[in-house]
């Protein structure tokens, strides 16, 4: 339905194959836990999909920014706000 907002909050690994496709997937958490849901966002993810990223340190930038490269994901925006990173991505 367009314009319809449906929002579900539980374990990313068990949802997203019973909620896929999907438009968008928003994830406030840890970078490492990013990484180990990457194969399920891409596989839940419609072709013009996209994350929206946060939670995350910006130590952790450089390092996710390779993975996520590796994987073929593109960084659309970014924001930092003190120790914090956020960003939005989408498959390349």
């Amino acid at each position: 339905m367009v314009g319809t907002v449906h929002l579900v909050e539980g374990d990313a690994q068990v949802l997203l194959p019973l909620l896929a496709p999907v438009d968008v997937v928003v994830a406030n958490i840890l970078g490492s836990v990013i990484v180990r849901l990457l194969p399920a966002m891409t596989q839940a993810l419609r072709p013009n999909g996209s994350a929206v990223l946060a939670g995350l340190l910006v130590a952790e930038r450089r390092e996710l920014l390779g993975i996520l490269r590796a994987n073929r994901w593109r960084v659309s925006r970014e924001d930092v706000e003190e120790e914090w990173w956020s960003a939005l991505i989408a498959r390349s």
